[in-house]
């Protein structure tokens, strides 16, 4: 929207600035042609056509030129449109892998609770079995010293 608006704008200015300068030209040749009191009409209408042939043809380039413009800009469009569905299709990603993650997490929560009880038996067991191995060793002394 913006760009269009701004190739308007060129394209007014550049079809004013070349009406002024055909203005100026026609008129200073004009002048000059007044000037020495000889006036040829054969000149001054082939000048005009001139004048009034340049201004489509330079009409026409200017709509080339904002032609081109607009097949960038649509270009561009088509680009930022790709790159936007792209980043939606990321954001959908991104969304069901933090919910696999969280997932993740709270089976882990799970099995840590379980080794936790796992340690916390092998301990309890780990004493007694310290406690046998220690009455053992006294016996296994014993025997050994008689």
């Amino acid at each position: 929207m913006k760009m269009e608006r701004q190739h308007k704008r060129v394209k007014k200015v550049l079809f004013s600035a070349l009406l002024i300068a055909s203005l100026i030209i026609f008129t200073v040749w004009l002048a000059g042609r007044f000037a020495t009191l000889k006036i040829d009409w054969s000149f001054v209408i082939p000048t005009a056509s001139l004048i009034g042939g340049t201004v489509p043809i330079v009409w026409s380039i200017l709509n080339w030129i904002n032609d081109k413009f607009e097949e960038k800009d649509s270009k561009i469009k088509d680009e930022l449109t790709a790159k936007q569905d792209e980043i939606e299709q990321l954001q959908a990603d991104y969304q069901v892998l933090s919910e696999k993650v969280l997932e993740m997490r709270k089976e882990v929560g799970i099995f840590r609770r379980i080794l936790y009880k796992i340690e916390a038996r092998l301990e309890v067991k780990g004493e007694q079995c310290s406690g046998e191995i220690a009455s053992l060793k006294n016996t296994l002394s014993k025997v050994s010293n008689e």
